[in-house]
């Protein structure tokens, strides 16, 4: 197939959700080896439609139903994927640099190698695409808030990018170079991260619990306030200074440290000390009643905490990261939060 304009595309997508309707007169979405660069395919119903081999760069997929469609071998550089429903996606071997899938559904999505393959003039077999090296063909792709769970990607693919906050529970990740990327507050629950290498990445409040984590490198990487289990690290190469701080291994007790922050607050800071909850994991920790003004909980983990009736006026709460539901009720209503937004914590 040719090239494809947005004129002649529109009644195929038309043909295409009449056929996912079951409805006659339908045709099956079939764009493989189109040149289909820079159309709108987004709000659409796109399920189980065929995309092999395609040139679909700086296409929009925005909010689409995308889920089990074939984009095996296509060029999707630069596609905008934000808040798409891409359930078990066959994403093998496409090159994706630049792609942004914000908020998008990835779960069971394959993004495992595979490369098109043709055999040339002179007997010899060669890629389909020349679109580079296949280590760098998620270079730069963007999954902000996405979630992943049980997708597989391919060991000889770089995700230096940003993943802030994505869901990878359970994905296959074995081998992946996370390298400099950002990571904040991602959750790799149950994950194989086998040979992953973290080095240098941004991992504050990252969810590590039921990984695997055989093999895998974490040098100069900010683990600070992340929930991990330091008996599974045997076999991890754990060279950094940011781990997190949990209750357990504070120098002082949690009750020591309140009683100590209440009786610097009640003596104008003559005595006691100021609370530094700074880079702890506080998650599902109850604290009920707690006074804490004007205590430092930058960067803290607030993951289904309870705070109900505590005070904060003036805290540092700054950076803190909560997952799921966070209580805070009622007293805590009247409180000032520094530096943080109230919306982006509760």
């Amino acid at each position: 197939m040719g090239l494809v304009t947005q004129e002649e595309l529109e009644p195929m997508l038309g043909l295409h959700e009449r056929f996912l309707k079951g409805l006659n007169n339908s045709h099956r979405l079939d764009l493989t080896m189109a040149n289909a660069r820079n159309l709108d395919f987004s709000k659409r119903l796109l399920s189980e439609a065929d995309f092999v081999g395609s040139i679909m760069d700086g296409s929009c997929f925005a909010e689409s139903i995308v889920q089990r469609v074939n984009f095996f071998g296509a060029n999707l550089n630069r596609c905008d994927f934000q808040k798409a429903d891409l359930i078990q996606a066959d994403l093998r071997g496409a090159h994706m640099r630049a792609a942004d899938f914000t908020g998008a559904i990835l779960t069971e999505a394959n993004f495992g190698e595979g490369s098109l393959l043709q055999r040339g003039g002179d007997g010899d077999i060669a890629p389909v695409h020349d679109q580079g090296s296949q280590k760098s063909r998620m270079k730069d792709t963007v999954f902000r808030h996405a979630s992943a769970e049980r997708a597989r990607f391919s060991s000889a693919v770089a995700l230096s990018t940003d993943l802030s906050f994505a869901n990878f529970r359970g994905a296959k990740l074995s081998g992946v170079n996370f390298a400099g990327s950002n990571l904040r507050g991602v959750s790799f629950s149950q994950a194989d991260l086998t040979n992953c290498d973290f080095s240098g990445t941004n991992m504050n409040s990252v969810i590590l619990s039921g990984a695997i984590l055989k093999g895998a490198t974490f040098e100069k990487a900010d683990l600070t306030a992340s929930v991990i289990d330091m008996s599974d690290y045997s076999h991890v190469s754990v060279m950094t200074d940011k781990l997190p701080r949990n209750l357990e291994h504070l120098d002082i007790e949690i009750q020591e440290i309140l009683a100590s922050h209440h009786l610097w607050i009640t003596s104008i800071g003559r005595q006691g000390a100021q609370a530094d909850l700074s880079g702890v994991n506080l998650a599902s920790a109850v604290l009920n009643g707690v006074q804490l003004q004007a205590a430092n909980l930058k960067n803290a983990l607030l993951r289904n905490a309870s705070f109900n009736s505590g005070t904060f006026s003036m805290a540092d709460l700054s950076g803190c990261t909560r997952r799921r539901r966070l209580s805070l009720k009622p007293i805590v209503a009247a409180s000032t939060f520094a530096k943080q937004p109230w919306k982006r914590l509760i």
